[in-house]
């Protein structure tokens, strides 16, 4: 696996939000021993976006959801 993570490290050094996006995970992990202030807890997705709640482009390339 060393050129997939020769890869990877590629494309994170393209820009912060590529980086970001790719050490989410870690930050999660870390997140306990920040001392972040506590908060009530609630069930989400970790990617909760539009687009992955049954969107999809139609024939004209319009955005439509189901």
């Amino acid at each position: 696996m060393p050129g997939a993570l020769a890869t990877r490290r590629r494309k994170m050094a393209k820009g912060a939000f590529a980086f970001l996006r790719a050490t989410c995970f870690r930050f999660a992990a870390q997140s306990p021993s920040l001392g972040l202030p506590a908060a009530p807890s609630v069930p989400s997705s970790g990617d909760a976006h539009l687009a992955n709640f049954g969107t999809w482009r139609d024939a004209e390339g319009r955005l439509a959801r189901g």
